[in-house]
């Protein structure tokens, strides 16, 4: 089984959910908890249909900076 939109091949991509920004701020907070279910299973889902996840983690200590 393969995940698909529209008859085509869907991937799955998550940006950022990650502990650093979870916390900072209880609204923040809040708004994540909410849906992390909902997270969990489009990511189960996926797996288990063996279609793409994409993960994307920004990396405080390799993100590019300007002086």
């Amino acid at each position: 089984m393969v995940v698909k939109v529209e008859g085509k091949r869907a991937a799955l991509v998550v940006v950022d959910v990650q502990n650093k920004f979870y916390t900072v701020t209880e609204g923040l907070y809040n708004s994540v908890n909410r849906h992390l279910e909902a997270m969990n299973r489009a990511l189960d889902l996926f797996h288990e249909a063996g279609s793409p996840v994409v993960l994307v983690c920004y990396d405080v200590m390799n993100s590019c900076t300007s002086d």
